[in-house]
């Protein structure tokens, strides 16, 4: 039976300041999401409830000098999410025995991911409408092997109209 039954619900709360200045500006995000999804598929031989919580706090400041805008940045985020899953695993035919609580698979464990990232990054305005754009973004995290990273940035700009960059 291909019957299939979803519910996801989702809480943000979140705080944010901000400041402006002259040829400064700096904004830091302290937030929370929550997710809880439940899914049920084939008349819930087969379900997944998990609540993923997503703890964020990001922070961003930006100097104007001249025709440079440096940009200097963070990013924390701890991801947790407890799992819960059951399959039944049917027979594979009809003449096999009904299943049995040895075809029962269960899953409870919860899940960590932490991640830190910092960055730098420079705009540089060749001409009015010439942008030249370049920057590294480090990052650290213990989510699987990914471990840590090295991103350079590097982007040109050509404004040929308000509504037109390539």
């Amino acid at each position: 039976n291909g019957k299939i039954n979803n519910t996801t619900e989702f809480t943000t709360i979140g705080a944010r300041w901000q400041y402006m200045g002259d040829g400064f500006t700096s904004h830091t995000l302290l937030s929370s999401l929550e997710i809880n999804e439940n899914l049920a598929l084939f008349d819930a031989d087969f379900y997944v409830k998990a609540k993923s919580n997503l703890y964020k706090l990001y922070h961003e400041s930006v100097f104007d000098l001249d025709k440079h805008q440096i940009m200097l940045g963070a990013e924390l985020v701890d991801n947790r999410v407890p799992v819960d899953v059951k399959v039944i695993q049917k027979p594979e035919n009809d003449f096999q025995a009904p299943v049995s609580r040895q075809d029962i698979l269960e899953l409870h464990k919860t899940f960590i991911a932490k991640s830190y990232v910092g960055f730098i990054q420079d705009t540089y305005k060749i001409k009015k409408n010439h942008t030249f754009r370049y920057g590294i973004r480090a990052w650290k995290t213990d989510f699987q092997n990914f471990s840590i990273g090295i991103d350079p940035r590097v982007s040109y700009v050509n404004d040929y109209s308000n509504d037109l960059s390539f």
